[in-house]
């Protein structure tokens, strides 16, 4: 891990020591994760960051605009609440998922159909609790056509939780921010400062959001005879206040549903962190690979650790035994994030002549499509003739001979259908999530020329000498998510 990175994150992981409480845990920065706020690009690399950024009086002006901004987001949220019906009841056993832009047709998002094995395979009456992103509001319509119970987090508040979210935000400048042994290296500025003006930056971006889910679970806990809430583990701040408030009362089951990279640094915990981060009762994994990460890097207790499987593993494709040597098809996947997008553009441009030859294809994520892109950035896909993919993904991969990325999770995928893959060392943060295991259909490419040498050694592979580099990177993937015919429903319950 890069000095600066590895500084900044001890530094959070002190400042989460010292001030852990309800309050603190509300702002996202407190999870330490690089990608969803602008926290690490502020301090690192000095991105919108102007010169007057932590002048008090700039400062103030950015509160005043976010308590504006934040009475019209708490309008937008309190007018949804009006339009959901009261939940009168709830199940026992609750699966808390979150709704967004992609579609449930084959499953949860997060646990697949694991309701249904619940609920079939025991005596169980399991049901959906269900929070809709702010953005997917109108997306909510999804869950009329789910066949189990299902409920919305938003049906249990109260008029008044939305006001005492809006007077939260008035006590932020006044935060007494406890920064002892806390230090941003290179930086001339008062720590304090920084800090302050993070969680009013976030006032709008997220906070709000935070407390809203806050007060439901508080409400939740207090009216309704609950046994158990399974929930998607990422360690993020609404977790940490929805176990806040329930934790004492309700078992707590975490799933870590996806890969884990280097740069989950939400899940990296020192041993003192580990005393005043919220944890659930229970945390299953996907496999061996990430419980082990888990015990190792996140200093989690390995009584609290699981092994489950990937419930949202799909059908494995017919081995491929074979690469196009003349015109491989390259196809390059995105997780959620715009600017691993740009940075392959960037990349890209510095010779892309040397991919004239081959097929190129851009798998966007759903929640970071194409047509949302920067103008200047679509006319230069369009202009070298770059195919944006409009397939589901198991078509897309039968079709592809080499998968290329930066950190989505797909690679995994890729791998377990015998598809080589090429890692671009093109990020600032180390976000691999095969944990930089070194695999022999696996090549890393810092410059255009790796990935061209990287793409002809791949595209020589020809017939059965090519099981001496399936053998190790399938074990590999088998050992990182397990498939989900292996599943004992009891790990969950």
């Amino acid at each position: 891990m890069d000095k600066k990175i590895k500084n900044l994150v001890s530094t959070l992981s002190i400042l989460n020591i010292n001030n852990h409480s309800k309050a603190w845990w509300a702002f996202n920065f407190t999870s330490k994760n690089p990608y969803n706020t602008f926290f690490f690009d502020r301090i690192l690399f000095k991105k919108k960051y102007p010169s007057h950024t932590y002048n008090w009086i700039y400062i103030f002006i950015i509160f005043i605009k976010n308590i504006v901004k934040s009475f019209f987001l708490l309008s937008q949220a309190f007018i949804y609440y009006l339009s959901l019906k009261e939940n009168t009841q709830l199940n026992k056993t609750i699966l808390f998922s979150y709704i967004d832009g992609r579609s449930r047709k084959n499953g949860d998002t997060y646990f697949d159909n694991l309701i249904d094995l619940i609920n079939s395979g025991s005596n169980i009456n399991a049901g959906y609790l269900f929070y809709v992103y702010r953005p997917y509001f109108k997306n909510s319509k999804v869950i009329d056509s789910e066949k189990n119970d299902q409920h919305n987090i938003f049906s249990y508040l109260k008029p008044y939780d939305f006001i005492w979210c809006f007077l939260k935000i008035f006590k932020i400048p006044f935060t007494n921010v406890n920064c002892s042994n806390a230090v941003i290296s290179n930086s001339k500025i008062d720590i304090k400062k920084i800090i302050i003006f993070q969680m009013i930056s976030e006032i709008s971006n997220g906070y709000l959001d935070n407390l809203i889910i806050q007060r439901a679970f508080r409400r939740l806990s207090i009216e309704k005879e609950i046994d158990r809430i399974i929930y998607p583990f990422e360690n993020k701040s609404l977790e940490k206040l929805m176990l806040l408030e329930i934790s004492d009362k309700i078992k707590t089951i975490g799933y870590q549903h996806s890969s884990i990279t280097p740069s989950h640094f939400s899940l990296m915990l020192t041993n003192e962190e580990r005393l005043t981060n919220p944890l659930p009762d229970v945390i299953v994994t996907i496999g061996e690979v990430t419980k082990n990460w888990l015990i190792e890097n996140g200093k989690i207790p390995k009584e609290k650790i699981k092994t489950g499987v990937y419930l949202r593993g799909v059908k494995r494709l017919k081995q491929k035994k074979y690469f196009s040597s003349k015109n491989p098809s390259l196809l390059f996947v995105f997780s959620s994030s715009y600017d691993e997008i740009i940075r392959t553009i960037k990349f890209l441009k510095s010779g892309i002549q040397h991919l004239e030859i081959y097929k190129l294809t851009f798998r966007f994520h759903p929640d970071f499509p194409f047509n949302k892109l920067d103008k200047k950035y679509k006319d230069w896909i369009n202009q070298n003739k770059i195919l944006i993919s409009k397939k589901d993904l198991q078509e897309e991969l039968q079709f592809c001979d080499i998968l290329i990325y930066l950190s989505s999770s797909i690679a995994i995928e890729a791998l377990s259908y015998n598809i080589p893959i090429i890692k671009l060392d093109i990020n600032p943060y180390d976000s691999d999530p095969l944990l930089n295991k070194k695999l022999e259909l696996k090549r890393n490419a810092k410059n255009i020329i790796d990935l061209v040498n990287s793409i002809k050694e791949f595209s020589e592979l020809k017939g059965l000498d090519n099981e001496k580099y399936f053998k190790d990177s399938i074990d590999y993937v088998n050992n990182y998510t397990i498939d989900k015919s292996n599943l004992n429903i009891k790990v969950f319950l």
